[in-house]
């Protein structure tokens, strides 16, 4: 078991409520799973979130897979698995994570960040969603199997666009071979701080990214970043709520006047 001190000691480190309280339900789930030795499971989880949780449970012995909607995805979901049903991974995969395709009337109307925020209006809670994956056609979203249902009755319309759902075997090759599809952008930025960085590749101003970083609506690394001067580093994985998502890529090349030409892979 993990001790009520242990479990007091890690949330006091984490500074976002919504992360604690999200901390604090897979700790009392691992819990009740060695109290029962009855098949359990997270919400979908982000990077940072498996780093803290696989750190605990492994210091505590407790046993753990960790599974996500297919190779590509950055969301996971953490499973407790007794002895008995070890063998049936397969099968509790496909009980408790599904993958949605929403396939809208006019497609190349529909961004991503539509599709999210559609999902979202629903009133779901942001860890029963996992990855969602949009292109020109239709958009995939992995989602729990208890919200799945609520999903395909209540969404209509994405954008303004009646919209087709439909529940896809998660072991299709349709499904497994999903990714990200990203276009690569050249800015020309005056530093590498993220606000910087943020204010040019979604054209707002200075001050109004400040405003947003400042109100807990930037993730790098899918950890919160509340410090508007955070230097960005090749490779790192930027969410902006309401924005989108990109990659830092790769920076090109300095210009005579001391600014940074950079490329950005922005999630389409």
């Amino acid at each position: 078991m993990i001790a009520k001190l242990d479990r007091k000691n890690i949330l006091d480190k984490i500074v976002d409520k919504d992360e604690k309280i999200i901390i604090a339900s897979c700790i009392d789930k691992a819990n009740k799973f060695l109290k029962t030795n009855m098949f359990i499971c997270t919400n979908f989880l982000e990077i940072n979130k498996i780093k803290i949780l696989t750190s605990l449970f492994g210091k505590s012995d407790i046993e753990f897979t960790i599974v996500s909607g297919n190779r590509n995805s950055e969301k996971q979901v953490i499973f407790f698995v007794p002895d008995y049903l070890k063998n049936n991974i397969d099968t509790l995969k496909c009980e408790n994570i599904c993958c949605i395709k929403i396939i809208p009337r006019q497609p190349n109307k529909v961004a991503h960040k539509d599709y999210m925020g559609a999902i979202y209006s629903l009133g779901i809670k942001r860890e029963c969603i996992g990855d969602i994956y949009a292109n020109s056609i239709c958009a995939y979203v992995f989602c729990m199997s208890s919200v799945k249902k609520y999903i395909t009755d209540n969404l209509v319309r994405v954008s303004n666009q009646n919209v087709l759902v439909q529940e896809l075997n998660i072991f299709s090759n349709e499904v497994q071979s999903l990714d990200n599809i990203y276009v690569e952008k050249n800015i020309i930025v005056s530093s590498l701080r993220c606000d910087a960085i943020l204010s040019e590749l979604y054209n707002l101003s200075r001050a109004v990214v400040k405003d947003k970083i400042a109100s807990g609506e930037l993730y790098v690394n899918s950890n919160l970043s509340v410090n508007p001067s955070m230097q960005l580093c090749i490779g790192d994985i930027i969410s902006f709520r309401k924005c989108g998502k990109a990659k830092f890529h790769d920076v090109i090349r300095e210009t005579n006047s001391g600014k940074f030409v950079i490329s950005i892979k922005k999630y389409s």
